[in-house]
């Protein structure tokens, strides 16, 4: 039997979550009340009242076994509809039009169980729509058939021909040594074990008499540039281990990482231990940025993240995160164009006609660098007066700053794309849709109308954390006409999820 004849015959009969979610329901339970209970009575120095937490395992469990025969959903022939609850009972419907993503997380266990946990996410924003654990890989293939497959993309984007799916990236082990080095989330690992080291046991003592040790260091005597000295050396002396804790984590996290297209689906894997699936519907896209960090360039490579109408809260980079998706982590430099081409068929990058900012913005740029060295400059004089003099001194790298940046910033309203790019150090390309834009507005203070200047606000369903792209320091007719030509644009679009 095929996907689609089981899709066809489930239709409209309620279904039960797969038996294994009554042991990770219960496995849930004891991780948040047995083992930091368990951890607090064998390794801490104290009794802690939060042990007695513990005591709440077993009507924890029973209530999540109760959850699962209350769990029930139905595939209907437009929608998906929920019902949970035991005493209240609770009913969503969800249009299968309005979900953006469905998105699996299977840990080793779930692996070797051949289930997962599906998230769905719809543009209502905040957390998923619903969190479905746990269901059989069959039956996720079923919904995914009913949601996704035979619509038709968004108007205006075309009619996409038929294909065969096949691979558009693979992040091999250079490129994880590469993520590694780039995220550095080793620091968050170090931070969270010092925490613990501190919380528990001896190890809490060692770090008190290292803690000692440290106020009779020569270098204090110093003062302050002792203190920066310190501080300095210890990073130094630290970078190797982090950024290979990093990698480590980056080797685990991307482990068999693959971006594939099957019609108009994006699906990326990775993952070792837990594997994560997102799918992206391409014609969802609402805005997508290419970002650069001074590491993606030491080391040529870049990041590509997609924001949907779903999920706005959803933290960049999470695995688990929501709108904003890192689609492609780490790509190398020369594959950023064949990425695009794949993500967004429509867009032809090197037909776009870019516009400078408007001709008065580097004085406007560099008087803001000036009241900045001005602040930095009385700050520096109330702590001594010859320090005064540092802030002048950097003037002129404040005006190469602006320079630099003046030539970077370009933006464009052309070939059904709004295109914006920016930074010096930290470099990024943001391109929205037009047929994806919810608002646009210009915006001018005081100091804009009195430089003839305005900003061009663009808001799409899927802003996610960063809010709506602004565009500013333009000129203000330039401003006003991408106004005119984006709002006839908007308001002509039959706008569709």
């Amino acid at each position: 039997m095929t996907v689609s004849d089981a899709a066809e015959n489930r239709d409209g009969e309620s279904q039960r979550l797969h038996p294994s979610s009554l042991l990770f329901g219960i496995g849930a339970v004891a991780r948040r009340l047995l083992v930091p209970g368990l951890a607090i009575l064998f390794f801490s120095r104290r009794q802690e009242p939060e042990v007695w937490v513990m005591v709440l395992f077993a009507p924890s469990a029973v209530l999540a076994v109760v959850r699962y025969w209350a769990y029930r959903y139905r595939l209907g022939a437009e929608e998906l509809v929920i019902q949970d609850g035991l005493l209240t009972r609770n009913e969503r419907h969800i249009p299968y039009a309005r979900i953006q993503n469905i998105d699996l997380v299977q840990n080793p266990l779930q692996r070797l169980l051949g289930v997962a946990e599906a998230r769905l996410e719809t543009a209502a924003g905040g957390k998923p729509e619903a969190v479905i654990r746990v269901l059989s890989l069959e039956a996720i293939a079923v919904m995914r058939a009913r949601i996704f497959v035979g619509q038709p993309p968004a108007p205006g984007e075309g009619e996409a021909a038929p294909e065969r799916p096949h691979a558009i990236l693979e992040v091999g082990f250079l490129d994880q040594v590469r993520y590694g080095v780039i995220s550095n989330r080793g620091m968050v690992v170090v931070a969270a074990a010092i925490g613990v080291a501190w919380q528990f046991g001896p190890l809490g003592s060692w770090f008190e008499a290292l803690q000692r040790q440290f106020f009779d260091l020569p270098l204090l005597r110093w003062g302050a540039p002792g203190v920066l000295a310190i501080i300095v050396l210890a990073l130094i002396a630290a970078t190797p281990f982090l950024w290979l804790l990093s990698i480590g984590l980056a080797l685990v996290r991307l482990h068999g990482y693959s971006l594939r297209r099957d019609g108009e689906n994006l699906r990326a894997e990775y993952g070792l231990f837990t594997r994560v699936t997102k799918t992206v519907p391409r014609h969802r896209i609402q805005r997508l940025v290419v970002r650069q960090s001074v590491m993606h360039r030491i080391l040529g490579c870049a990041s590509v993240v997609v924001d949907t109408a779903g999920g706005g809260s959803g933290e960049e980079g999470d695995p688990h995160g929501a709108a904003r998706i890192e689609v492609v982590p780490i790509v190398p430099k020369d594959r950023i164009e064949p990425l695009l081409a794949e993500l967004l068929p429509d867009l032809d990058l090197g037909a776009v006609a870019w516009s400078e900012l408007a001709p008065r913005a580097p004085r406007r740029m560099f008087r803001q660098w000036i009241a900045v060295l001005a602040v930095l400059g009385g700050a520096l004089a109330f702590a001594h007066p010859a320090l005064a003099l540092v802030a002048p001194l950097l003037a002129p790298l404040a005006w190469l700053e602006t320079r630099a940046r003046m030539k970077r910033t370009a933006w464009s309203v052309d070939k059904g794309y709004v295109c914006r790019r920016s930074g010096i150090f930290w470099r990024r390309l943001d391109l929205v849709r037009w047929s994806k834009i919810q608002v646009v507005q210009s915006r001018e203070s005081p100091f804009d109308r009195r430089h003839r200047m305005a900003s061009l606000v663009i808001d799409t369903a899927g802003a996610g954390a960063e809010g709506p792209l602004s565009i500013d320091l333009l000129d203000a007719g330039q401003a006003r006409q991408a106004l005119g030509q984006l709002a006839t644009e908007a308001g002509r679009t039959a706008f569709r999820w």
